[in-house]
C-alpha cells in the first residue's frame, strides 16, 4: 500500500475556477507505509489535519489584518516563508523530545 498526495495534473481546473499551479509539484510525492491500509489512512488523515489547520490560521491571519489595508497577498507573502521556518523545527523537536529534553 502507497500512500499517495492525491493530485491533479497541471491543467485541471480547480472548484475555484481556474488552473492550479501547485498540483503538479505534488504529483511525485509519495511514501510507502506498508502493506496494511490502516497506518495510510491514518497518515492521510494527519496531514490532512496540519494542512486544515495551516489554511484555517492563513485566513484567520489575513482577515486579523485586513482593516489595517493589509492585502492577502501581502499576508501571503510575509506567511510563506515565516511557516517554511516553522516546519523547519518538525524535526528538530521531534529529536529533543526523543531524548527526553522537553514534553
Amino acid at each position: 500500500m502507497h500512500c499517495r498526495v492525491a493530485a491533479a495534473s497541471s491543467t485541471e481546473t480547480s472548484a475555484f475556477g481556474g488552473t492550479s499551479r501547485y498540483t503538479s509539484r505534488c504529483a511525485s510525492l509519495s511514501a510507502s507505509v506498508g502493506a496494511d491500509a490502516g497506518p495510510a489512512l491514518l497518515y492521510d488523515l494527519a496531514l490532512l489535519a496540519v494542512v486544515y489547520v495551516v489554511f484555517a490560521g492563513f485566513l484567520h491571519g489575513a482577515a486579523m489584518v485586513a482593516p489595517a489595508g493589509v492585502a492577502a497577498g501581502e499576508s501571503a507573502a510575509m506567511a510563506a516563508p515565516w511557516l517554511t521556518a516553522m516546519t523547519g523545527a518538525f524535526r528538530v523537536r521531534h529529536r529533543r523530545r526523543r531524548r527526553g529534553l522537553h514534553r
